[in-house]
């Protein structure tokens, strides 16, 4: 079930961002009271039905506890561009479900970030490492919560004694983080294959407080995942559990388009964009939206909101009522990972800037946006996300490279800076965009990647916090808006 990881990492790493310019884990195994026990399971990656990618899978339990190790392997294209992403994992926990220790590697291109953890006492000591800089946080254990692999055996667990409904703290290795996830059983499905008549179980997860199913999970009589599905914008994950003997003819298809494949059609959109003060758009979603507070943002206000329908008014100039700081802005300074502002090269850039600008505030924020689209010259599609002191060595990237740096370097400048996602229209559709919003007098947009076409965005969800973006809140965020239908309502153009 550890593929579920590995699913939140895809959706950052490659469906996020830049249409316009963890890991694999186990089938569920043993669990606690089970037969101590070794398995390996190959999985296959399939976007839209286009077989992707590989993943192979080793988990053992004993009464010590578990270990895992897994790898995951694709191979695709952004809008013509390959891409070849590799993600490697091991841990180990406890018998109580406590994580020992863990590595991660995530590797796009020429991009690679390093993620490890210990547990010292009651706390998990972390240290994360791109492009040679190192950072490190401590994170207090909370009592109850499991690994990934007691996870599993949880869940396993449940299945067997009939719960339909039930829930379990979790820390995230992608995330870095505890979480909450909720499993309901909501139908049973039987298949025929071969001859072979199977029973399964179709099982939703939703994570943190989330409404929408992060996840849609397949799994049969032996409480072992099939299948893993999940709709991010217009395309469809699918991981499938396949045999060994499988592995040698599969054929992969690299060339299957991520941001062609999940792009939102919308028509009617007024032409020509940079003339257009405001639009009101219509978005349908697929289920009920009881959370609203991502469709308001700086430019971005909900005008109307019921069951499945909501009316989003869109502005070129800000919203003054929602430009208001309503929570503490220190978090927004922070050091993270992805947003490396305690790099010394990146706070050497910031102090250069402020010294020519000779200005402080919003004049300060637009020159570093600015220095940010001249200093990534190659605006390349090749990688799907990676960390600011990658971007500053290599100069490319598309939006996510440019949201992360400029982040970056805002923050080591002493401006508050938060990450969004969302949609920015493109030739007729809506296609999944990164950028950031600053702190200076209010929250105010501001996006570094020259985009010529002057979109028009679309807000969906802002980081929490100091990390450049949570995958899992990019999962839901996007998982929200599978099977989206928008139409354009009305529209203002500038006076």
């Amino acid at each position: 079930m550890r593929c579920r990881c590995m699913m939140t990492e895809l959706s950052v790493w490659l469906l996020v961002a830049g249409g316009l310019t963890s890991v694999i884990g186990p089938a569920a195994s043993a669990y606690a009271g089970d037969v101590v026990g070794r398995e390996q399971a190959w999985y296959v990656v399939m976007f839209s039905g286009m077989p992707v990618g590989l993943a192979t899978d080793l988990q053992t339990h004993d009464d010590n506890g578990w270990f895992y190790e897994n790898h995951l392997d694709i191979q695709a294209s952004r809008l013509g561009t390959p891409i070849v992403m590799a993600i490697h994992a091991t841990g180990w926990e406890d018998a109580d479900g406590r994580l020992i220790r863990f590595r991660t590697e995530v590797t796009m291109g020429d991009s690679d970030m390093h993620t490890s953890g210990e547990r010292k006492g009651d706390s998990l000591l972390i240290r994360s490492e791109s492009q040679g800089f190192i950072q490190r946080k401590s994170v207090v254990w909370e009592p109850g919560a499991v690994g990934q692999g007691a996870l599993d055996s949880f869940v396993r667990g449940q299945l067997r004694t009939g719960e339909r409904e039930f829930s379990a703290r979790v820390f995230d290795v992608q995330t870095l983080r505890f979480r909450s996830s909720r499993f309901v059983v909501t139908d049973t499905l039987v298949e025929i294959n071969n001859g072979e008549v199977s029973r399964l179980l179709v099982v939703e997860q939703f994570d943190d407080d989330s409404q929408s199913a992060t996840m849609t999970l397949k799994i049969d009589e032996h409480q072992d995942i099939r299948e893993m599905i999940m709709r991010q914008l217009g395309l469809e994950i699918v991981i499938k559990r396949i045999e060994e003997d499988e592995v040698s003819s599969l054929s992969l298809d690299p060339n299957f388009d991520i941001i062609r494949g999940s792009m939102i059609r919308c028509d009617g959109f007024p032409e020509p964009v940079d003339e257009i003060a405001e639009v009101v758009f219509e978005l349908t979603f697929a289920k009920p939206v009881d959370e609203q507070s991502g469709f308001y943002g700086p430019n971005q206000s909900v005008l109307s909101g019921e069951a499945n329908v909501l009316e989003v008014l869109v502005s070129r100039e800000p919203i003054v009522d929602h430009m208001v700081a309503d929570e503490p802005l220190d978090k927004y300074l922070q050091s993270d990972r992805y947003i490396q502002s305690a790099h010394p090269a990146i706070a050497d850039v910031a102090d250069s800037i402020a010294a020519a600008v000779g200005k402080t505030g919003l004049p300060l924020a637009q020159a570093i946006a600015g220095w940010v689209n001249l200093h990534i010259t190659n605006k390349s599609l090749a990688t799907g996300f990676t960390s600011a002191a990658d971007v500053l060595t290599s100069r490319e990237g598309d939006c996510t490279e440019h949201s992360v740096l400029l982040a970056a370097v805002l923050r080591a400048a002493g401006i508050p800076t938060r990450v969004v996602v969302g949609l920015a229209h493109g030739d007729g559709h809506l296609i999944g965009h990164m950028w950031t919003e600053v702190y200076v007098s209010g929250w105010r947009t501001l996006d570094a990647l020259d985009l010529n076409t002057h979109p028009i965005r679309i807000r969906i969800a802002a980081s929490p916090d100091e990390r450049a973006f949570d995958e899992t809140d990019v999962i839901q965020a996007y998982s929200l808006l599978g099977d989206l239908k928008v139409r354009v309502k009305s529209h203002q153009k500038m006076r």
